[in-house]
């Protein structure tokens, strides 16, 4: 019914996007979103580009920033693997 169809437009839109992302990305920008995250993740060096105007500066901050916070959590959590750091 239209009534349930607007519930669930409406459910989306509250729903947290990937990423952090302040809106609904668009599928260009959640690609890249997502290519960062795993660079990061894997500990490697990109290089990234998109036409202007896609939002490579929103994405590369959401991006970065989610990926912090997660390994943030996985340290507190004691999954990052091994410590190092300073008298370690």
């Amino acid at each position: 019914t239209a009534k349930t169809s607007m519930t669930d437009d409406s459910d989306k839109r509250r729903r947290p996007h990937p990423y952090g992302f302040p809106f609904p990305p668009y599928h260009v920008q959640e690609a890249l979103m997502a290519d960062i995250y795993k660079c990061l993740d894997d500990g490697g060096v990109g290089m990234f580009e998109s036409p202007t105007g896609t939002g490579k500066s929103l994405s590369l901050i959401c991006s970065t920033l989610q990926w912090l916070l997660d390994q943030e959590a996985k340290d507190a959590a004691g999954e990052a693997g091994g410590g190092g750091g300073a008298g370690g």
